[in-house]
Protein backbone atom coordinates (compact mmCIF):
# COMPACT_ATOMS: atom_id res chain seq x y z
CA UNK A 1 0.00 0.00 0.00
CA UNK A 2 2.47 2.09 0.90
CA UNK A 3 4.91 1.87 -2.14
CA UNK A 4 1.58 2.71 -4.46
CA UNK A 5 1.19 5.72 -2.84
CA UNK A 6 4.70 6.79 -2.87
CA UNK A 7 4.63 5.91 -6.82
CA UNK A 8 1.27 7.93 -6.84
CA UNK A 9 2.79 11.03 -5.53
CA UNK A 10 6.10 10.91 -7.00
CA UNK A 11 3.78 10.71 -10.78
CA UNK A 12 1.53 13.69 -9.31
CA UNK A 13 5.16 15.16 -8.18
CA UNK A 14 7.04 14.46 -11.32
CA UNK A 15 6.35 17.42 -13.41
CA UNK A 16 6.84 19.75 -10.87
CA UNK A 17 9.77 18.26 -9.98
CA UNK A 18 11.15 18.77 -13.46
CA UNK A 19 10.00 22.17 -13.85
CA UNK A 20 11.94 22.96 -10.63
CA UNK A 21 14.89 21.59 -11.64
CA UNK A 22 15.20 23.23 -15.24
CA UNK A 23 14.13 26.38 -13.64
CA UNK A 24 17.01 26.35 -10.87
CA UNK A 25 19.61 25.40 -13.33
CA UNK A 26 18.62 27.87 -16.46
CA UNK A 27 19.07 30.35 -12.89
CA UNK A 28 22.01 29.13 -12.11
CA UNK A 29 23.95 29.19 -15.62
CA UNK A 30 22.72 32.80 -16.33
CA UNK A 31 23.99 33.90 -13.04
CA UNK A 32 27.34 35.43 -14.27
CA UNK A 33 29.38 36.12 -11.09
CA UNK A 34 28.27 32.64 -9.30
CA UNK A 35 30.02 30.90 -12.58
CA UNK A 36 33.28 33.08 -12.25
CA UNK A 37 33.61 31.43 -8.92
CA UNK A 38 33.17 27.91 -9.88
CA UNK A 39 36.10 26.39 -11.59
CA UNK A 40 36.02 24.89 -15.13
CA UNK A 41 35.14 21.35 -14.29
CA UNK A 42 32.08 22.82 -12.01
CA UNK A 43 30.66 25.05 -14.49
CA UNK A 44 31.00 22.30 -16.95
CA UNK A 45 29.02 20.17 -14.56
CA UNK A 46 26.13 22.73 -14.22
CA UNK A 47 26.18 23.15 -18.14
CA UNK A 48 25.26 19.24 -18.92
CA UNK A 49 23.21 19.14 -15.59
CA UNK A 50 21.06 22.28 -17.36
CA UNK A 51 20.96 20.43 -20.71
CA UNK A 52 19.92 17.20 -19.24
CA UNK A 53 17.34 18.74 -17.27
CA UNK A 54 16.02 20.48 -20.61
CA UNK A 55 16.33 17.14 -22.64
CA UNK A 56 13.53 15.36 -19.60
CA UNK A 57 11.21 18.49 -20.08
CA UNK A 58 11.27 18.20 -23.74
CA UNK A 59 10.66 14.32 -23.03
CA UNK A 60 8.09 14.90 -20.56
CA UNK A 61 6.14 17.29 -22.84
CA UNK A 62 6.05 14.53 -25.30
CA UNK A 63 4.76 11.44 -23.12
CA UNK A 64 2.16 14.35 -22.06
CA UNK A 65 1.23 14.94 -25.82
CA UNK A 66 2.04 18.86 -26.01
CA UNK A 67 5.84 18.61 -27.33
CA UNK A 68 7.11 17.59 -30.40
CA UNK A 69 8.62 13.85 -30.94
CA UNK A 70 12.58 14.07 -29.56
CA UNK A 71 14.59 12.18 -32.77
CA UNK A 72 17.75 12.54 -30.49
CA UNK A 73 19.02 12.26 -27.09
CA UNK A 74 22.53 13.05 -27.66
Amino acid sequence: MLARLRAALLILLLPRLITWTADALEALSEDREGLDGLNHWQRAHIYEASACAARVWDCWEYVCGRGQRIEELS
